[in-house]
């Protein structure tokens, strides 16, 4: 046996060897891929982050008109399927060129601000808006006919009469308009919009600071 010793001594420290180079071969895969992983993962966040930029408005923090457009005709796919009502609402700040004139554009951006909060707190989770002009809104309320659509609408009108908007202590005081249409598989979005659209230019006709929906 003794004539072996040797050479199991050798091939027992090249075993052991190889074994310890294995495991930290093994060690090293584990934190490569781990690395890997927490790349990929760096890069799918930096990614919805470039996303979510692409589709907001930087002032309001509600979706920009590419956003609101995107999220509509996701919508309209299931509004095809299910045929169940859906309503889009434009929303116009009343004489918003007179708070710039007379205040500033910072207090307009203020204001705009401030009736963004009052939309996000005022609206369903299955609701959405985008900021669609300068101080114009527009609203996607899937699952909502033309009552539900007024009704909204009325609630919001009422909430931003009655706000307090201080800036630099000055009470700024504001109103909206509303026009809203209610699809049916009889039309288009975009003559869903045009009519939403006549029925903002009615109630700004109308003295504005109140609700038209235009209904078939």
């Amino acid at each position: 046996m003794n004539e072996y010793r040797d050479e199991y001594l050798y091939l027992y420290n090249c075993f052991s060897k190889l074994l310890k180079d294995s495991k930290k071969l093994i060690s090293m895969s584990d934190n490569v891929q781990k690395k890997l992983k927490e790349s990929n993962d760096r890069l799918l966040i930096a990614e919805e982050k470039l996303v979510q930029l692409s589709i907001s408005d930087d002032l309001t923090g509600l979706l920009n008109r590419r956003g609101i457009n995107q999220w509509i005709e996701s919508e309209l796919v299931r509004f095809s399927r299910s045929g169940s009502p859906f309503t889009l609402l434009l929303m116009d700040i009343d004489f918003f060129k007179t708070v710039n004139d007379s205040y500033g554009h910072r207090a307009g951006d203020y204001v705009l601000q401030q009736i963004s909060e009052i939309i996000s707190t005022s609206i369903r989770a299955q609701d959405s808006v985008g900021r669609w002009g300068g101080e114009e809104f527009l609203f996607a309320l899937p699952d909502t006919d033309c009552k539900g659509g007024r009704k909204i609408a009325e609630k919001i009108r009422k909430i931003v009469e009655n706000k307090k908007m201080l800036y630099n202590n000055i009470d700024i005081r504001v109103t909206v308009s509303f026009g809203g249409c209610c699809m049916n598989k009889g039309i288009t979005l975009d003559s869903c919009l045009e009519l939403a659209d006549k029925s903002l230019y009615k109630s700004k006709e109308e003295g504005r600071n109140r609700v038209n929906i235009y209904e078939y």
